[in-house]
């Protein structure tokens, strides 16, 4: 992984623009360091999770992320609107959403032993 970072960070700094960082208010700065913070913690996570569970259960827990995301995204969307408009959901983005739990929990929950 770090190996992979580092390579898009050595192809991408071309076409960064630095200067947009210095114009940020505080808010924005504030949620560039938090998604910063996040990532690092959510990958230290991820390691140490691989050395206590399979690597099937992890992954099963980790496809469980976006819809996380989008139960998130849709309370935040009722409870302050200005923020996040209203995502509507079809019936078959609910239906796969449904598949994806489902199999997530299936693979965690794996064979008896």
């Amino acid at each position: 992984m770090l190996i992979i970072y580092e390579g898009c960070a050595l192809l991408f700094t071309p076409l960064a623009k630095v200067k947009s960082l210095f114009i940020l208010d505080t808010f924005h700065l504030g949620m560039l360091i938090f998604c910063a913070l996040n990532t690092l913690i959510a990958y230290g996570a991820f390691s140490e999770s691989l050395q206590h569970w399979e690597a099937s259960r992890v992954s099963a827990v980790i496809a469980l992320a976006p819809i996380v995301t989008l139960i998130a995204v849709a309370v935040v969307s009722v409870i302050a609107p200005d923020w996040i408009p209203t995502e509507h959901f079809t019936l078959i983005a609910i239906f796969g959403a449904g598949l994806v739990v489902t199999g997530s929990v299936a693979i965690a929950l794996g064979k008896a032993d």
